[in-house]
Formats: structure tokens, sequence, C-alpha cells
């Protein structure tokens, strides 16, 4: 499920995030708490604070577990588990020149990979929907039923990530248990040319790591 606009106002939601970590943090039964799927579809939310008050939410829930009860309900949520893998990707590696401590870099000079979204899709030889536009390139695998989804310079479209997502389901028929890992791709693109947006990815990138 993507929860793409929150039912509640912006600062509330902050506010309950932080008032759960917070009782997270001092409670001894985590594993009664049962909003993890809440949590887990929030993350699909465009919004970089809320994001990261939800990972550092989940960090204080798997955190110091009990004895007596060890493991919590994030523990057992392949779907989360999933999303979270997804968080924990970023634009490339050394050998790219875009590795996690060259993207906090003020100074450095980053190749254009790191705005491509490039984005694979296995249809088990299912003909794909829709012909190649002139934004996209997609080069159907005839053999292997696969379609990649090739963007260059994302981060120079005015769409925001979420119209772009809503593009690209339509236009190319996308199988729904793809749309968080390409809602994920598509951000990182966006955000790839902004110092500021490198550095807050990252710090998602790490809290996921830590959940």
């Amino acid at each position: 499920l993507l929860v793409l606009k929150p039912s509640l106002p912006r600062n509330l939601l902050l506010q309950i995030l932080r008032f759960t970590s917070l009782l997270l943090q001092n409670c001894a039964h985590k594993h009664i708490y049962a909003s993890v799927e809440h949590l887990s579809n929030l993350l699909s939310l465009d919004d970089i604070k809320i994001t990261l008050s939800i990972l550092q939410t989940l960090n204080h829930l798997v955190r110091k577990a009990s004895r007596k009860n060890p493991t919590t309900l994030a523990h057992n949520d392949p779907e989360l588990s999933s999303k979270l893998l997804h968080l924990t990707l970023g634009w490339g590696g050394k050998e790219d020149g875009i590795d996690m401590y060259t993207c906090c870099l003020d100074t450095a000079k980053l190749p254009s990979l790191g705005s491509t979204l490039h984005f694979e899709i296995n249809r088990d030889s299912e003909t794909p929907k829709s012909e190649t536009g002139e934004s996209l390139e997609v080069k159907p695998a005839e053999s292997q039923g696969k379609i990649i989804v090739h963007i260059p310079d994302v981060d120079s479209y005015q769409e925001e990530a979420v119209d772009m997502l809503r593009l690209l389901i339509e236009e190319y028929n996308i199988p729904q248990k793809l749309y968080f890992p390409l809602l994920a791709r598509i951000r990182l693109a966006k955000a790839f040319s902004n110092l500021s947006s490198r550095r807050d990815f990252v710090r998602i990138r790490l809290n996921a790591f830590n959940v």
C-alpha cells in the first residue's frame, strides 16, 4: 500500500511519531505495539522529516527487546523488510565515484549517473503495455520478458516523484509490488543534484540499515 498523502496535518503526524518514539524508548512490552503496518505505509510519503521520524521510531521499537519477547511485529513484517531494503540502496559505489562518503562532500564533482533512473521490470515474457516514448527509453528483452526503464537527468523534471511514479505506472503497467522500489529510485535520482537532499538521503539510508 502506498500512502501518498497523510491523513493528518504534517506537524501533528510528526508530533505523534516523536511521542511514539519516546514511548517506545521507555517501554518494556514493545511486542504489543500493533501499528507497524501504519508506519510501513507512511514510508511512501514524499517527506524526508517524516521518513526519518518513522525510521527512528522503528529503531526504538526493535532495539533492546525484552528477553521474554525478543521480537516485535516489525521483525516479522516482510513488506516492511522489503521497503527498508530499498531505502538502504544508494546511487552507486566507489567504483562509480558516487559512494556514500563522496556524496556528502560539498566539493565533490559527481557524475550524472546518480540522477539517472534505471529500473528493470521482469514481465515473465508478458508483452509490454506501451511503446517507447520520447523522454523514456524502454528496451524490451523479449527472450527474458524484461523491460528497462532508463531516464537520464531525472532531477531536471518539474514533476514530483509521486507524479512521475503515477505516470510510469500507467504507461508501463507496473506491478503493484514494484511501486515502492520504483518510487524509492525516483526520489534518489531527483535528490542527487542537491547537496542537502543527498545528505538527507544518506541519513535515511543509515537509519534504514539500523532497523
